[in-house]
Formats: structure tokens, sequence, C-alpha cells
């Protein structure tokens, strides 16, 4: 039987815990919400969901996986002081944030919490992801998880600390993704693994999304659809244009374009909230919206076209800069929705296709964790062994 994996991503309201195995077939998946009622997320919330999704994925199956890759959205940061004592993250969705004075993602963030806590900036001994604080509380050295040598300016470095008047030695060192940084304490998921487990180091959920699609040779395209939507797409050279964002690719001298749509999962929640059918399941929702003619169902319709508009405009200043697009690969919770994917390849004239684990961060986890075990010589071998498209809509 092939080794399977435990492969986790902390969202914004939720976790995500999944099996998958060396082959790419997922065993059970889990998500938890974080209960904060109306308080911010913390990030011993994050550590509590992983618990409750353990406790869950444990009930279905008994053996233990072969290693634990863990991804997160950012650019969040939790600071720890000398003591360990973890204080509350500096948010990536912060609005108090002001625009970056450099490349790097993280530091605004860091320079924000010094300037307001100058206290607790001060007693902080390491700032983490999210990934990197998780995987250290389970037993992970501290260490921070570069997608590629390209992103060192993107995350911080000497110079733009020494601007910012901002101290370099609290961040911890540079690993490149899917290092094995540690083994899981005694006793750290308890009812999953009796053994330690090897932690492979995993980077953000937008990079390990375009790993566990697949999107990975210049052209192909990941639609990451979930409460935000990103459209990535593969290139050859950087493209720097206002409403793009250009990124290193984690595949070395690639890059990664980006189209962003804020809110079109939220816009559609809203309208499933305001129409009183929140408890509904999502399919159930779209099936009223497009098999009715209610004054609902209408709205429904408007909100989904609205939606696809956006995605249009996206699509169109992609075409403006020389990549017209023709086929995506969807990844995240719209992925999961037939009736949308249906409706959504009309609507915005482009080929969808989805791929068999949907949650792309959970199934590029998987990728990292089958390569650090030596299974596959490299992630990019594992990527073509393990990641494979469902259907075409």
């Amino acid at each position: 039987m092939l080794p399977y994996f435990l492969c986790v991503d902390i969202g914004s309201s939720s976790l995500k815990a999944a099996l998958i195995d060396a082959g790419g077939s997922l065993h059970a998946f889990v998500r938890k919400p974080y209960d904060v009622s109306g308080r911010a997320v913390l990030a011993s919330d994050w550590e509590r969901a992983l618990r409750q999704a353990v406790k869950s994925l444990s009930d279905a199956h008994r053996e233990a996986p072969a290693a634990l890759c863990i991804s997160g959205n950012g650019p969040t940061l939790v600071p720890v002081t000398a003591g360990g004592e973890s204080l509350a993250p500096l948010h990536w969705y912060d609005k108090r944030v002001g625009a970056a004075t450099g490349p790097s993602l993280f530091l605004p963030y860091v320079q924000l919490f010094a300037r307001t806590q100058a206290q607790d900036y001060a007693a902080t001994r390491f700032l983490f992801s999210a990934q990197e604080w998780l995987a250290w509380r389970l037993g992970a050295e501290p260490v921070t998880v570069l997608p590629s040598a390209f992103y060192r300016p993107y995350y911080w470095d000497e110079e733009q600390c020494r601007i910012l008047g901002l101290d370099l030695q609290k961040f911890p060192r540079f690993v490149d993704l899917g290092t094995v940084i540690g083994r899981t304490k005694a006793g750290a998921l308890p009812g999953l693994a009796a053994d330690p487990l090897p932690l492979v180091a995993g980077g953000p959920d937008f990079v390990m999304a375009l790993i566990g699609t697949g999107v990975i040779k210049p052209g192909m395209v990941c639609d990451r659809a979930g409460t935000s939507e990103g459209i990535n797409i593969c290139t050859e050279q950087p493209v720097y244009r206002v409403g793009l964002r250009t990124l290193p690719h984690p595949r070395a001298g690639l890059w990664n374009l980006s189209g962003l749509i804020p809110e079109s999962g939220v816009l559609f929640e809203r309208y499933r909230s305001e129409s009183g059918q929140a408890e509904r399941a999502y399919e159930e929702t779209l099936e009223d919206i497009l098999t009715h003619e209610s004054q609902r169902a209408v709205q429904g319709r408007a909100v989904l076209e609205c939606i696809a508009a956006q995605v249009r405009q996206v699509l169109a200043l992609f075409e403006r800069e020389g990549f017209p697009i023709t086929q995506m690969r969807v990844s995240g919770g719209q992925a999961k929705s037939a009736l949308w994917n249906t409706l959504k390849a009309e609507l915005i004239g482009c080929t969808l296709t989805v791929p068999q684990i949907p949650d792309g961060e959970l199934a590029g986890n998987a990728v990292l964790s089958a390569a650090a075990l030596g299974l596959y010589p490299d992630w990019i071998t594992a990527v073509n062994a393990l990641i494979r498209v469902e259907e075409s809509l």
C-alpha cells in the first residue's frame, strides 16, 4: 500500500486537512471552522482546529501517515516571545497597513506592529508565518520557508529591515520549500500517529495551490477560487502592470502573474445569508438559482453573473498583456461545485478543468511530502505523478 500524508492548510476562517497517498489519491478530508465568536482569530485557534481535524481523520483511518506538511494564508505573521508565548497574529487582512515602500510583502505588517505595539515588538524573539508557527508548535525548528531563492526580497532582507528600522534577528533562518524541518513531539497528534512524523516545510497557500494544480509550465493557469479569487498564469518573464501582481514562481526561472478578485466567494455567501439560505448546501442553492424563476433565484443569478463579469475583466487584462486564456485549472471551495463550474465556464467563455483533488494547497502539501521522503527525485517529478485532472467543463 502506498504511504499517505497528513496535509493541512490554515485558512482565514477555517482549517482544512486531508490524508493523501503518494499516488495522488484522497483518502479523507475534513474542514474545521474556527470558533471565534466575533473576535479576531488567534494562533491557538489554528492549533485547536488541527487537533479537531486529526480526531476526525483518525476515526476514518487508523494507519499512521508518513509525514505532515502544512501550508497557510499570508502574509500573516505570529510574534513569539523569548519565553515561548504566542502573541496575537499580524493578519494579512489588517487594513491599517499602508502601501509597501519596498518589495517585501511582510515587512509593512511588522512595521505597523513595531509602531503600535512597541513593547510587544521588543519582547518578540521570532516572527513566524502561520504554517511555520503551527509546525514549530508541533516540534519543528524555528524557520522561514522560502518558496524559491528568488523570493528573498519579497520576504525580508538586511537592507529593507535597516531602512524600516526593524530587527533582522527576529526572523528565523530561511529553508527551502519541502525541507524536513523536524519531527512531531510525542503526543502532539493524539489518535493519528503513534510515532513522531517528519515535518515537511510547506509554503504560502497560493504557492502550494500552483504546485497542487500542476500549474508549473509557461502558459498554464490556476483559478484559485474560494472566499476571494486569484487567477494565476505561469510565465517565462515578469510583467509589471497596474491591476496585476508578478511574483516568482516556485519553479526556478519562471514567474507567476496574478489578477485578484478580493470578494468573489464573499459576494455569493452574502447572497446566501441575505436570502435565508446560509444553512442550505452550496449545491442546493445553485440548483435553486438555475432551475427556478423566483425573485430570489433571479437575484442569485445576478450575483453569479457579477462574479463572472469580474473574472472576465481579469482575463481581458491578461489578454491585453499578451496572455489570452482559454483554459484554467480550478482550485478551492468553488471548484467543488459542478453546477457553478459549468455555469462559470459558460459565462466567461473559458474551459475549466478540475483536478482530482480540488483543494490545490492540500495536494501541493502531498507533492512536497512525497518528494521530501525520497519517493520522487524532486517535487516537479512528484507533481507529474500525483496531480491529475478529473473533468473539463
